[in-house]
């Protein structure tokens, strides 16, 4: 709720707004992409839940060697380092688990001419929460760290 709410506070949802993953419905997505940080089990679940029978799951998080979820035969860090689809089955329901790895030079020059051509650049600025200069860089990162917080921080040389 409080990613919700920071969101919502700097006009960054879609009109309709948000709503917490866990609320989401399930069975009804073509495509669920894994855009964090870190492929953490409880998102994949709820992932795996919300793709139709048959849908793809896209794995675009960080994963580590060996990682796995439990019920799911699938080597989650080789899909989606080797870039591909796997046939999984989750709950008794068929789907694909697809990998990527990173992003292409091709990926980088289409979102920056996509943020490029929009008034407000996709809303991004919106998402920096504080300015800071290299010396103090370091310092930044601990905090960071150390705490809850949401928001961008943009480091200027």
């Amino acid at each position: 709720r409080d990613r919700l709410d920071f969101l919502a506070e700097r006009a960054a949802l879609p009109s309709g707004g948000g709503a917490p993953l866990s609320e989401a419905p399930g069975g009804m997505y073509d495509v669920a992409v894994v855009a964090t940080s870190f492929v953490l089990p409880e998102l994949l679940e709820r992932a795996l839940a919300s793709v139709r029978r048959g849908g793809l799951v896209m794995l675009y998080g960080r994963t580590a060697a060996g990682d796995r979820l439990p019920g799911l035969a699938c080597d989650l860090d080789r899909v989606r380092r080797s870039e591909l689809a796997e046939p999984v089955t989750w709950r008794g329901r068929p789907a694909l688990v697809g990998g990527s790895y990173g992003t292409t030079r091709e990926d980088f020059d289409h979102a920056l001419r996509t943020l490029s051509g929009t008034p407000d650049g996709l809303g991004v600025e919106r998402l920096v929460t504080a300015e800071v200069s290299l010396p103090e860089l370091p310092a930044t990162l601990r905090r960071l760290s150390e705490e809850r917080s949401f928001g961008k921080v943009l480091m200027r040389p």
